[in-house]
């Protein structure tokens, strides 16, 4: 029992919630706390803190003593700060493993699927893949069933499961009850907790490996923690607190409801006052997703008097540079357009002082001005407003996508119940100060009312579709593949676009009835989304869009296939369909090769050869142990490419965990030899930056990470068996390898290929040009070893002079070309490659000598030239050819 004065980290007030402890642990004798208001992990014991990690986010779910190595922290694969959907549990049967808990699909790192289940108001299901453990368990409830949520397993079996029911829905009142449930699925006892919540955590209840339980109370003043013993004690009776703890304590009844009054926006002109579902859901991701740049003059992170005497603060977690989600203000009603156009202004990135409102000095959205814009409203809309333009529902079973729960002072976007029955929300929140995704339990939401707006388009289609591949099958016709629950569904709209920025439907329902498109284009680079349409009766309906892919059909040889392995949408990343191939496109279309991008299911059907493609750049994100990072079959693949000379990259925060760390020997094989590193640690000390080393392919390669999406504990990892370090972390550990050599056991000792493997999402940093820079490094990495894909297993067939690269270049370039194979019968031809001025006058001979077919490459220094423009000709046989190249000092 500790006053909160006593803690090491504040209590904040806001209109979301009541914030301080964020989580807690027990580890023996000590009592581990994170807050949302500290970053780091604060010990407890012997009536003194302790700061043991200094972990760089608050806001941090977290495990103590299972699964440990090296440190006391495990962290796994959840988001922290903003982002925390997945939470950690605890399972001890068979040994200590993590469980990663995502609204109630669980799945543990020792490979464990657990399953709990809300499905309507009258029952709970578990499923287990545990063989200790009963397969289905099924409890009835009398139709007051609100949610249900996994506490932990102990070291005999036993389950422990909080369970929530509705006592009254308007208002909202809950009753929770911990159940403990054998392996065979009997109830051994049921515990009722008291409504004792001043503080909104992300835990409140944990188990030890004996199965002794422990309750955080959180009081007006102090934080209480009860522990439970003999709760596997069979027992008819529900166990119950004494009398004097049955106090009905809730953050939500003691928050502000302080708001803005007024409209401090100007209208917005030529807004619908109707939305669909799907629009909402849209226009919010947009929020979440956004990019946008701050200079030094748009932060003021300890506060800042504005001229018109308000104090801004913009909230700590922006940097100088690229930043994603748009941030929090204080009065924030502003487009993605306005907000933009406020920063170049100079204006301040978001206002987390709530003190007092600056119109016309910072940009950004509060809860009320984020829904406004979702719902397309021309105006804000506070929360005392929104009774007037919304009607409330009689249920919380009510709730489609797009509609709001409310109440003065606060209010969310309702985007989906999750499989445990909590809900998942969109919102702008004093949690995380920016707009993000969470999930609440029905506890959480006491004094909330569900609501939806009076103009909403009340269909909505959720058989959202899943892109799985886009290929050119010839010049000008590209096809397009995708799953869908195809129940109701009347056919489908394929959007396409040349920058990602603007979307035009290019088939809809009326002409696309199957998960198949053939789709005639005219420019060289598209890339496509899906929804599908079902007809309700009263009006058609779209669900949201799939997942980005795309083709580029440039008239470059090189050709590459960009795989997205992240395909699970439990971790960081919350969106509806991630676009993380679109950046990897852009990149490689600044660079002259052309692509096609599938998803990596789609090379285990065989649908797709590694072996056809010059390089392959394979996204994992934070795919961990639970996802597979690369199972057997890709492994395979992998290796086989990489045997025969492929040039390969791929980046991910938890490849050295899921292999190395945790996997078989074949999966430390193929980490080992084929990825050729050694995986450290897991954690790498949460680093949030990365720089190329010096005489690698990634030198003058820099960037910050973890924006688009959180990612604090990327994976530490060193060189091994031929590699060389390429990248390393602001603290000087290992971010990433190269390599160019043989791979496997292969007897053919002229082939080798290529790697680049870095050990965190490279798709995470919000800034595209330092993404860019990247990506051409390890292009020119390829290009300069040229690999047995290009030049042993290709026929050449015909003569061919490449566009110089870089280009412009400053001093180096480089010069590929092709002689053909019928240079092989014994006569070689008589090849000269030179350099012109822009006056046509010879400044350099590169090539002169006779040479058979093959594919070659030369370099060029011009840095005793002046900057200007330079042609080269090459001249090989009876075939002449000439382009034009720049050199920028």
């Amino acid at each position: 029992e500790k006053e909160y004065s006593q803690f090491p980290f504040k209590l904040q007030i806001e209109n979301s919630g009541i914030y301080s402890i964020a989580s807690f642990d027990i580890d023996n004798e000590a009592i581990l706390f994170s807050s949302f208001t500290k970053a780091g992990i604060y010990e407890f014991k012997n009536e003194k803190f302790s700061l043991q990690s200094t972990i760089q986010k608050s806001g941090n779910d977290f495990v103590a003593g299972v699964d440990v190595q090296n440190t006391q922290l495990r962290k796994a694969d959840t988001e922290y700060s903003h982002k925390e959907t997945i939470l950690f549990k605890k399972n001890f049967l068979n040994g200590k493993s993590i469980l990663n808990d995502n609204g109630g699909n669980i799945k543990g790192t020792n490979g464990e699927e657990i399953t709990i289940s809300v499905p309507n108001r009258n029952q709970l299901i578990i499923t287990s893949n545990l063989a200790e453990l009963k397969d289905e368990i099924v409890f009835e409830f009398p139709r007051n069933l609100a949610c249900a949520d996994l506490i932990g397993i102990d070291k005999s079996g036993n389950i422990y499961v909080v369970i929530e029911t509705y006592l009254s829905e308007i208002p909202l009142k809950v009753e929770r009850e911990v159940y403990t449930i054998s392996p065979s699925g009997n109830i051994l006892t049921r515990l009722l907790l008291p409504n004792i919540k001043y503080l909104y955590t992300l835990k409140d209840l944990q188990i030890d490996e004996d199965g002794n339980l422990y309750h955080l109370l959180s009081y007006t003043d102090k934080a209480v923690i009860v522990k439970w013993d003999d709760l596997t004690v069979p027992t008819k009776w529900i166990v119950k607190y004494s009398d004097e703890y049955y106090e009905n304590i809730h953050f939500n009844d003691f928050v502000t409801t302080t708001e803005i009054t007024t409209n401090l926006s100007k209208n917005i002109s030529g807004v619908q006052s109707g939305v669909s579902r799907t629009e909402a859901l849209k226009i919010a991701d947009t929020y979440v997703l956004h990019q946008y740049e701050c200079s030094s003059s748009n932060l003021a992170p300890s506060g800042i008097t504005a001229p018109d005497g308000d104090e801004i603060q913009t909230p700590d977690w922006l940097i100088v540079g690229m930043n994603a989600r748009v941030p929090y203000k204080w009065g924030g009603f502003n487009t993605i357009a306005q907000f933009d156009a406020g920063l170049a202004n100079g204006r301040y990135a978001g206002d987390i002082n709530t003190d007092g409102v600056s119109p016309n000095y910072a940009y950004g959205v509060d809860c009320s001005g984020y829904v406004s814009r979702c719902w397309q409203l021309s105006y804000q809309a506070n929360t005392a407003y929104m009774p007037n333009i919304t009607t409330q529902y009689a249920s919380w079973d009510d709730l489609k996508p797009g509609d709001a729960i409310h109440k003065v002072g606060h209010v969310r976007l309702f985007v989906e119940r999750n499989v445990n029955g909590s809900l998942k929300f969109v919102e702008a929140a004093g949690r995380g100060w920016g707009v993000s995704y969470y999930s609440y339990l029905a506890s959480d939401m006491s004094s909330y009312t569900p609501r939806y707006y009076n103009n909403m388009e009340d269909n909505y289609n959720d058989q959202r579709p899943t892109l799985i591949s886009a290929e050119f099958e010839s010049e000008n016709l590209v096809a397009l593949n995708w799953n869908c629950d195809t129940d109701g569904i009347l056919g489908y709209r394929v959007y396409i676009s040349q920058d990602g920025d603007l979307w035009n439907t290019i088939l809809d329902e009326n002409n696309c009835k199957t998960t198949f498109a053939e789709i005639n284009i005219s420019d060289s680079v598209n890339y496509f989304r899906v929804s599908s349409v079902k007809n309700d009766s009263v009006d058609f309906s779209e669900s949201n869009w799939s997942n980005v892919l795309g083709v580029s059909n440039t008239d470059s040889e090189k050709r590459a296939l960009i795989v997205a392995g992240f395909e699970r949408e439990g971790g960081s990343w919350r969106g509806a369909g991630h676009t993380f191939v679109l950046k990897y496109g852009k990149a490689l279309d600044t660079l002259d090769v052309s692509f096609n991008s599938i998803q990596n299911s789609e090379l285990q059907n065989g649908l797709f050869q590694l072996e056809d493609y010059d390089y392959v750049f394979w996204i994992i994100g934070d795919e961990s142990t639970v996802d597979e990072t690369f199972n057997p079959t890709e492994q395979s693949l992998v290796s086989e490419y990489l045997e025969r000379g492929g040039s390969f990259f791929v980046s991910g925060s938890e490849i050295g965990w899921d292999l190395d760390n945790k996997g078989t020997d074949k999966d430390k094989d193929f980490y080992n030899n084929y990825l050729k590193a050694n995986f450290i640690s897991d954690d790498a000390e949460y680093p949030t930056f990365a720089s190329g080393i010096e005489s690698t392919a990634l030198a003058e390669c820099s960037l910050n990470f973890g924006q688009t999406y959180e990612e604090d504990y990327p994976d530490e990892i060193e060189a091994q068996n031929g590699s060389s370090l390429c990248m390393k972390y602001s603290n000087g550990r290992g971010a990433g390898v190269e390599y160019n050599g043989q791979f496997g056991n292969t007897n053919l000792t002229d082939i080798k290929g290529n790697l680049i493997y870095l050990a965190f999402p490279l798709e995470t940093t919000a800034n595209d040009t330092l993404f860019n820079q990247v990506i051409s490094n390890v292009v020119t990495f390829f290009r300069n070893n040229p690999t047995s894909i290009t030049n042993n297993s290709q026929i050449i067939t015909e003569y061919k002079l490449e566009q110089n690269y870089p280009n412009p270049f400053n001093p180096s370039t480089t010069i590929h070309y092709s002689i053909p194979v019928e240079t092989r019968r014994g006569v070689s031809q008589q090849t000269i490659l030179k350099i012109y001025d822009i006056l046509g006058n010879e400044v350099a001979t590169l090539v002169n000598e006779n040479q058979q077919s093959g594919n070659y490459e030369v370099s060029f220094n011009a840095s005793n030239l002046s900057s200007g423009i330079f042609f080269y000709k090459l001249v090989s046989g009876n075939f002449i050819d000439i382009k034009k190249m720049i050199f920028l000092k």
